[in-house]
């Protein structure tokens, strides 16, 4: 792959990124205008800290991009290595945007 070939690449991932963000946050958070809902609501039910809550699902991808480092293969077959670092991505952009919100308020 060229440089050139990358910078396309990336951009067909950051293009696919968006519009998977958009699909997913509509389905996970609901009629909520607050982009970070679900992601709130494990602080305001006692779980844990919304930061916390981030960081779980940030690890929940890693720990399924190790397994296939590891082994090579993924045995949920819908979900392929590249929707999970693309799901990874997504959710270090948003955990980003939540930061950025709770230090603006």
């Amino acid at each position: 792959m060229t440089r050139e070939q990358y910078f396309e690449f990336h951009k067909q991932c950051c293009d696919k990124m968006l519009e998977i963000t958009k699909k997913k946050n509509h389905d996970y958070s609901g009629f909520d205008s607050d982009p970070f809902a679900n992601f709130t609501v494990v602080e305001k039910t006692g779980i844990s800290t919304t930061e916390q809550g981030f960081l779980t699902r940030i690890m929940d991808k890693i720990s399924r991009i190790n397994s296939f480092v590891k082994q090579g293969v993924l045995k949920v077959e819908n979900e392929k290595i590249e929707d999970t670092c693309i799901d990874a991505c997504n959710y270090l952009i948003l955990f980003l945007g939540y930061i950025k919100s709770k230090n603006e308020n």
